[in-house]
């Protein structure tokens, strides 16, 4: 009976490495499904950009925009594109409501307030700091993951955000408008291994909870501008 059950505990170990193996981002999906479970979803394709700011995000929202095959407002941060968008108002009004979320507010919170804003797709602050439950609660989504070399956006980042910009994951313990003093330039670590590690954590994320059919990465610092639009194109539907 003891070598039976060694034997059955074995086996069972050995599926278990064999799926990992498969699918190393399984265990991650499986946990976060069963840790935040929003109280609505909503089943609406929305568009959302999971990518940081400083990796091309201003370039990706005016293709989207101005899209020929299917014109889209866009919203990012506190402004709308076109910028006379009649969303602006209640786009804001979503935005501030998630910037303003302490973290035991977290998982309580509507996500799907997106529903009622006006836009078509998302990006930018605070998006990408909230991807997990915005994700979770647009299911449906199509993700696009705008991305670059991680130093050259550290670099990118404190030249640019100094004191405003969110580091990734800082909003896991603070809320987002407190957490943007972290990227003050005086407190910045001299060799950036941290913020380094934290954006590229940040787009492992993202590839590990988005299903390969919704999830679109583009470089738009290494690949030619024709051909991202392409991509683009075929992806949200054209």
């Amino acid at each position: 009976m003891r070598r039976f059950v060694v034997a059955a505990a074995v086996a069972k170990a050995a599926v278990v490495i064999v799926a990992v193996a498969t699918d190393p981002c399984g265990p991650l999906r499986r946990s976060w499904r069963e840790a935040f479970r929003p109280a609505r979803t909503s089943a609406r394709s929305l568009i959302i950009g999971a990518g940081e700011g400083s990796a091309g995000s201003r370039t990706l929202i005016q293709w989207i925009a101005n899209a020929t095959f299917r014109p889209t407002t866009v919203g990012h941060w506190l402004r709308t594109y076109p910028p006379q968008s009649a969303a602006g108002p209640a786009y804001r009004q979503a935005v501030r409501a998630i910037a303003a979320l302490r973290p035991q507010d977290h998982a309580s919170f509507d996500y799907t307030v997106f529903d009622h804003a006006g836009v078509g797709a998302i990006l930018d602050t605070p998006v990408p700091q909230f991807f997990p439950y915005i994700f979770q609660s647009y299911p449906n989504a199509r993700v696009i993951l705008a991305v670059r070399n991680a130093s050259d956006w550290v670099r990118r980042r404190r030249e640019v955000h100094k004191v405003r910009a969110v580091r990734p994951f800082a909003v896991l313990d603070k809320p987002l408008l407190t957490a943007a003093g972290r990227w003050n330039p005086s407190r910045l670590r001299p060799d950036a291994i941290g913020d380094v590690l934290a954006y590229e954590a940040h787009n492992l994320l993202v590839r590990c909870l988005v299903p390969p059919a919704q999830l679109l990465e583009i470089n738009l610092f290494e690949e030619a501008d024709d051909a991202v639009r392409e991509r683009i194109t075929r992806f949200i539907g054209g």
